[in-house]
């Protein structure tokens, strides 16, 4: 489907290190009003009834990204649209930008990005597709681009897709190839994995692990555990075969547990 993340050819893919905090969540039949008026503003030729489908459609997942509430500058853009006061959102929340998803088969095909012209390049497209690619976070995902729109490849790329191929006259108005791109599954560390088993969501498990040492272990290159000090006696103790009490040899556990 057409991307509308940016059509300027001469424009950067978007940088993480520029990017709000977007709140990024499913919408529901509440927000139609607002996505036909996001997806027209963004340049996307989307009718309501083609939205209404996919947010009944079973398999696809229809996303908004808004400001988030503390931001009065973001949330009080007039050019962009806000949600119903009935949304599960709050009403002071206004949509940046929208994606469409769908989820078959431990797959994700991304049919759509789309994002309002005064939240460009701050990040909203990115948060947008990486909420549809934890949809599946281990699986495949794939989407079509205009070959035409360097800033989607480039954004496209950044997140780790590949070009796999390309769809001759795929768009109309004006007519131009798709360009065809697939993202692999990622490799996910054992923590990783760990922290999803548990019911984390990906983008909380991604995050990175706490810092275990405080000032004082941060000073001390290492600190040892009461159990790693040199102990009064040893833990284990041999048995020989003539010793008192026999039994033959091997080891026997020194319980350290002090008796009262």
């Amino acid at each position: 489907e057409e991307d509308a993340v940016n059509s300027s050819a001469a424009a950067p893919a978007e940088k993480e290190e520029a990017v709000v905090a977007w709140v990024v969540r499913a919408a529901t039949r509440d927000d139609l009003d607002a996505l036909v008026a996001t997806a027209a503003l963004s340049g996307v030729s989307w009718t309501a009834s083609q939205i209404e489908d996919e947010l009944e459609n079973a398999v696809a997942r229809v996303l908004v990204a808004s400001a988030p509430e503390e931001d009065d500058d973001l949330a009080d853009d007039a050019d962009v649209p806000r949600a119903s006061s009935s949304s599960s959102s709050s009403s002071s929340s206004s949509f940046a930008g929208l994606a469409v998803a769908w989820s078959v088969a431990g797959e994700t095909q991304i049919l759509e990005v789309a994002t309002a012209p005064s939240r460009r390049r701050r990040g909203v497209a990115t948060a947008l597709v990486r909420a549809a690619l934890d949809l599946n976070p281990t699986g495949e995902a794939f989407l079509e681009v205009r070959a035409s729109n360097d800033a989607a490849l480039a954004l496209y790329a950044a997140l780790g897709f590949a070009r796999v191929g390309a769809r001759r006259a795929y768009y109309a108005n004006p007519v131009e190839d798709a360009v065809l791109m697939r993202r692999a599954p990622p490799v996910v560390s054992a923590r990783e994995l760990t922290r999803l088993m548990a019911g984390l969501s990906p983008a909380e498990a991604r995050k990175p692990p706490p810092t275990a040492r405080g000032e004082e272990e941060a000073r001390d290159p290492w600190t040892p555990h009461p159990q790693d000090l040199p102990r009064d006696r040893p833990a284990f103790v041999r048995r020989d075969s003539g010793a008192e009490g026999g039994g033959g040899g091997g080891f026997k556990f020194r319980s350290r547990i002090s008796k009262r």
